[in-house]
């Protein structure tokens, strides 16, 4: 009897603990949605519990990007990224990322990537950016002519 109350005690205590995590993501995902200033700092104070998780992530990645962060916006990006390789949107602020942080190239292979298998209006995004963004700064990048 004693154990399963010691077994009903824990369960308990691992639901309560799931249910303050989602509680957390909804929160800092209403502050990114919002554009709140906030969302910086409280997804830095929660990314010793929550790096790793795509979803926190990208959260994290865009909440640093919106407040100046660049290189821990990479970080958080990356880390979607490997998680799913196909998540298009964390490409994009991704390559938005390397562009604020002078880096066109890693840019531009990310909007590659995303050109390579997205729906049509990401990948329209994906070309404005490399056609505004990208090649007017670097003439060196711009693909040869098939003339």
């Amino acid at each position: 009897m004693r154990r399963h109350v010691k077994v009903l005690a824990a369960v308990v205590l691992l639901m309560a603990a799931l249910g303050a995590q989602g509680a957390d993501l909804t929160r800092l995902q209403e502050l990114v949605e919002s554009g709140n200033a906030a969302a910086y700092p409280l997804a830095r104070t929660l990314s010793a519990d929550y790096a790793g998780n795509p979803d926190f992530d990208y959260l994290y990645g865009r909440a640093a990007l919106d407040s100046g962060h660049p290189n821990e916006a990479i970080f958080a990006l990356q880390r979607v990224i490997i998680n799913r390789p196909s998540d298009d949107r964390a490409r994009l602020l991704l390559a938005q990322a390397y562009l604020r942080n002078g880096e066109r190239v890693l840019a531009r292979r990310e909007l590659d990537i995303v050109l390579e298998h997205s729906p049509p209006a990401i990948a329209k995004q994906a070309r404005w950016a490399i056609r505004t963004l990208i090649e007017p700064l670097s003439p060196q990048m711009r693909e040869p002519s098939r003339g």
